[in-house]
C-alpha cells in the first residue's frame, strides 16, 4: 500500500484534503498529518512515506527545506501545494525533484489526478509496497475489520465490540490500527462515519438528524459536535 504524509499548517486545508480525497479509490493510505515542517521531518523518519504532500510556507521548517532534509532520511515523491507561484519557489522545487506544484485554493480533483500520475513512479521504485508478505498478511486482517466497520456504520461500534467480534485484545487491536492507519479505533470509526455522512448529505435528501440516526448517533447534538471536530464545519455547510 502506498503511504502518504500530509504536511500543512492551515488546519481547514489539512482537514479538507484528509476528508475530500477518496483515499480508498486512490488505493493509498494517509499514514500521518503534520502541521509544520519540523513535525513533517519526524514523520518522514517514523513512517517512511512514499509520497509527501506539503505546503511551502510553514512554521519552524518550510516545505522545501523539509523535502531537502527529508530526502537525506528516506527517498519519496512529493507534491507541493502553495498559495504562491513565485519563480524562486518553482525553480527550487524543480531542483528538489518535486513531481507536482499545485496552487491554492485546492482543487481536489486536480490533486487526485496529480497523485494518480505519481503512483506509477512510486510503484516502479518500491515494488514491495504491494508485495511484502508481512504487510500483505496484516492488510488482510485489517481488511476484514474495515469491511465489518463499513458494513455496520449504523451501529455504535466500540473498541470492545470489535475486540469481541474478532477475538483480539484491546491492546492488540489498537496496535494494529496504529501500525496500519496511524490512528485509534474510535477515531477510525468516527472518520468512517463522518465520511459516510458527507456522502449522504451531498447525494441524498435526508435531514441532518436522520443521517445522524442512520449512523448510530442517538444524540443529534453529539453528532454535530463529532462532525465539526473532524471537518471543522457543521453538517449544514455541506448542503
Amino acid at each position: 500500500m502506498i503511504k502518504v504524509l500530509l504536511v500543512e499548517d492551515e488546519e481547514n486545508i489539512r482537514k479538507g484534503i484528509g476528508y475530500m480525497l477518496d483515499w480508498k479509490k486512490l488505493n493509498i493510505v494517509l499514514v500521518a498529518q503534520a502541521w509544520n515542517g519540523k513535525q513533517g521531518l519526524e514523520y518522514i523518519e517514523e513512517f517512511k512515506p512514499d509520497l509527501v504532500i506539503t505546503d511551502v510556507r510553514m512554521p519552524f521548517v518550510d516545505g522545501l527545506e523539509m523535502i531537502r532534509e527529508g530526502k537525506k532520511i528516506h527517498d519519496f515523491e512529493s507534491i507541493i501545494i502553495s498559495g504562491f507561484s513565485e519563480f524562486d519557489y518553482a525553480k527550487e522545487a524543480l531542483v528538489l525533484g518535486v513531481s507536482e506544484y499545485i496552487l491554492k485554493p485546492i482543487d481536489y480533483e486536480e490533486l487526485s489526478e496529480a497523485i494518480m500520475r505519481i503512483k506509477p513512479k512510486i510503484k516502479a521504485k518500491n515494488p514491495q509496497t504491494s508485495s511484502d508478505p508481512a504487510i500483505r498478511c496484516q492488510s488482510q486482517k485489517m481488511k476484514r475489520i474495515i469491511k465489518y466497520i463499513d458494513d455496520n456504520l449504523s451501529q455504535k461500534l466500540t473498541l470492545s465490540d470489535l475486540c469481541d467480534i474478532f477475538e483480539i485484545s484491546s491492546t492488540s487491536m489498537n496496535d494494529l490500527f496504529k501500525q496500519e492507519v496511524n490512528t485509534t479505533v474510535n477515531d477510525f470509526v468516527n472518520q468512517k462515519k463522518i465520511n459516510k455522512a458527507i456522502q449522504l448529505i451531498r447525494e441524498e435528501d435526508y435531514k441532518i438528524y436522520e443521517i445522524a440516526e442512520m449512523l448510530g448517533y442517538s444524540d443529534y447534538k453529539y453528532f454535530n459536535y463529532v462532525f465539526k471536530k473532524y471537518t471543522d464545519v457543521t453538517p449544514s455547510k455541506f448542503k
